[in-house]
């Protein structure tokens, strides 16, 4: 009998969330993952993601706003004017997948609201206003959403303590085809439920939130670092590290 060597696992150079170091898109992005990193060293420049199955334009996040170049692996929003916006193309692939699966991730630091504003992480909806996904700071700087989906009716929630000024933090919001939609923050990179502490994270109200947007088209306003307006009231003060949106549920809600 002729024993044939065992055939060595292809190495594909994409990590788990958990063991992804944060130095390299390709490390993570996949199929399931867009991943861009703020790499642009040139005021005004945009930056261009890497993963999601995505193409082309729908790969880039197109700066306003002049946004200052990258500078200690971060890049400065100034909380008047700039901001990021994405495809309606970026989200429809990755948002409403079938699997009723995302996870949104905005990585930054110095994350200051101001004391009278609502101020935005991130902010997605369509044309309607029925479907709507935000990572929210408000006037005391905790952290929240506003989400809707299918026109329910718009779900506020706030974190019961708030982020300090001058830390880095994962902030994120998540769905995993089976719990309600949570979020949260940390300092350290979380894999599941309980890595959040209990004040700095929540679960949505309404028990019909699970998630479920697929087949929606988000031909709204799709912004990074601003709400739905632009430019204004909205703008986040904070030193953005990277974005990721996936079509996979990085948080086990169980552990």
């Amino acid at each position: 009998m002729i024993i044939l060597p065992r055939r060595r696992r292809l190495f594909t150079g994409i990590q788990s969330w958990a063991d992804w170091d944060e130095k390299k898109e390709s490390g993570l992005a996949s199929d399931d993952t867009f991943v861009c990193l703020m790499e642009n060293l040139s005021a005004g420049g945009n930056e261009v993601g890497q993963g999601g199955g995505l193409t082309g334009a729908d790969l880039v996040l197109t700066q306003s706003g002049n946004i200052a170049g990258l500078s200690g692996g971060r890049r400065q929003m100034d909380g008047a004017d700039d901001f990021f916006a994405m495809t309606t193309a970026a989200l429809d692939t990755l948002i409403s997948n079938p699997s009723e699966r995302w996870t949104i991730v905005v990585k930054g630091t110095d994350i200051q609201t101001d004391a009278v504003n609502n101020n935005f992480l991130a902010s997605f909806r369509n044309a309607g206003n029925t479907e709507n996904i935000a990572l929210r700071v408000d006037s005391a700087n905790k952290l929240g959403h506003l989400y809707d989906q299918d026109g329910a009716g718009q779900d506020f929630l706030l974190t019961t303590d708030a982020m300090g000024t001058t830390t880095e933090y994962y902030t994120m919001i998540w769905a995993d085809g089976t719990e309600k939609v949570r979020l949260g923050y940390a300092t350290l990179k979380p894999t599941k439920w309980s890595d959040f502490a209990a004040n700095d994270r929540k679960e949505v109200a309404n028990a019909a939130f699970t998630g479920d947007f697929s087949g929606e088209t988000w031909d709204g306003t799709n912004h990074i670092g601003t709400g739905p307006n632009g430019a204004g009231i909205g703008c986040m003060v904070f030193k953005l590290d990277y974005v990721i949106l996936s079509k996979l549920s990085f948080i086990d809600n169980s552990a």
